[in-house]
């Protein structure tokens, strides 16, 4: 059951002076989409990269990989200049998507043919690089079960990134739906679930389950990753959210993280505009006074 979401319309401008406070046991907040290649057709400039735009009140940022050969030590000493740390996303090292109705996205995720000789090379061209300075976590794949992959080779590829960096924590995103049947190796240490479209996570008996089933899992040493939801969707409005709205749906999200000692780090989906569809709004299209709610919570870690 809901709450009246439909009355915050009446004062959106307000958002802006909700307070936010620290949360002490969570020690990264950023955003994805910041390196990926994508640009957002939402606005009329080229640009794929928004670093610039999140560095003054985040931490970390998501920075994809996109080839085995690709030489990372310019994108990684840019992160270091602004002191935000990379979540180095490196599914398409080891992983290609494949159509396959019988998947719950109807993509499938599979090792390359030759995933072992690629990793190899990334690990040779790019592991010096890879410091503890300019590198927060390895994101090994995302929503891997809901894209079809395997446990075994889920497992296989956590054990292969760990045993080339043993001091980089592992994560992992797994979309709600699948969560029944993930299983957490003792080679991954941070662990996260999506779910959008939820106007209060603290309430909605449905987001609630997702999250209590993933504590279920985890192992003493394993710790959780918030993803909060950081866009804004035309299909929102079938649960009277509209853009002005987001800022309270993530202090939602931020009285979750600091009710729960084991998620240390917070990450918005998403920061650009338009991948999940020509009117997806990023949070950086989203109205001033929803990012003033993220400035504001990022400040603590600047």
């Amino acid at each position: 059951m809901r709450p009246p979401w439909f009355a915050l319309l009446l004062v959106g401008c307000a958002l802006a002076s909700l307070p936010v406070q620290p949360i002490s046991h969570v020690r990264d907040f950023g955003f994805a989409g910041i390196d990926c290649l994508w640009d957002d057709p939402l606005d009329a400039q080229k640009n794929s990269n928004y670093l610039s735009e999140v560095a003054a009140f985040t931490n970390v940022a998501q920075l994809c990989v996109f080839s085995p050969d690709e030489p990372l030590k310019d994108r990684l000493e840019a992160f270091q200049a602004v002191k935000v740390r990379a979540v180095l996303h490196l599914e398409a090292v080891l992983f290609r998507k494949v159509p396959d109705p019988a998947a719950p996205s109807k993509y499938r995720l599979e090792f390359f043919p030759d995933a072992e000789e690629r990793w190899q090379r990334f690990v040779q061209k790019n592991g010096p690089q890879l410091t503890a300075e300019r590198v927060a976590a390895l994101y090994v794949a995302d929503e891997p079960l809901w894209n079809g992959l395997s446990q075994t080779d889920l497992d296989l590829a956590l054990k292969e990134v760990k045993r080339s960096f043993p001091n980089f924590p592992t994560l992992l995103i797994e979309a709600a739906p699948a969560l029944n049947t993930l299983r957490l190796p003792p080679e991954l240490d941070l662990v996260g679930f999506d779910q959008y479209g939820v106007p209060d996570p603290v309430q909605d008996a449905g987001y609630q389950a997702s999250f209590k089933l993933l504590k279920s899992k985890l192992n003493p040493l394993q710790k959780l990753v918030l993803v909060a939801d950081t866009r804004w969707h035309p299909t929102y409005k079938g649960v009277a959210l509209q853009a002005a709205d987001m800022g309270k749906v993530f202090t939602r999200y931020l009285q979750l993280a600091a009710s729960e000692p084991g998620v240390v780090a917070v990450l918005g989906y998403i920061w650009p505009g338009g991948l999940d569809g020509p009117e997806q709004l990023g949070a950086r299209e989203l109205p001033a006074s929803v990012q003033q709610v993220y400035q504001q919570f990022g400040k603590q870690f600047r």
